[in-house]
């Protein structure tokens, strides 16, 4: 899913979901290569995307097709450490800023998935293999948990 929304303006994408099922194997760079012509998913790191300096990777499936669709980095020790600190620093800022200001940011951040939806369910019915009216469903339950907050 990052891989594809990745591209979307204005959308940022913080994390991804592990999943450790059968269908999903990890290699090196130097393994096949039809690896070598399917994107690399970037780390969000510190507010910005950044390509890993890991040689082990994670391949992403579309579980309709069963063709590979990206790779998925298997963060550093040294990356994650950045980004855990990225992550600590930034809740310090956010610990201080006014729950007005916190409010808007989050029915900003709704109105960016409320605008993405359709490219959103999208990519979850291409990496989860639901059908499209199903992945739909799920980006709007989740802008449920994004508009109990603000509330």
């Amino acid at each position: 899913m990052l891989a594809n929304l990745a591209s979307l303006k204005g959308v940022t994408f913080r994390g991804a979901r592990s999943n450790k099922s059968s269908s999903r194997a990890i290699h090196s760079s130097s393994s096949a290569k039809q690896a070598s012509k399917v994107p690399t998913v970037p780390l969000y790191i510190n507010g910005q995307f950044v390509e890993s300096k890991t040689t082990e990777f994670i391949d992403l499936i579309d579980p309709a097709t069963n063709k590979l669709i990206s790779k998925v980095p298997q963060a550093t020790q040294a990356e994650m450490k950045e980004a855990s600190n990225a992550a600590q620093n930034a809740f310090q800022k956010w610990r201080r800023t006014p729950v007005t200001a916190r409010v808007r940011k989050i029915f900003e951040y709704r109105d960016r998935i409320m605008k993405n939806t359709d490219k959103i369910a999208a990519v979850i019915s291409q990496q989860c293999g639901k059908i499209p009216a199903d992945a739909r469903g799920d980006v709007i339950r989740g802008l449920e948990v994004v508009d109990m907050p603000a509330q």
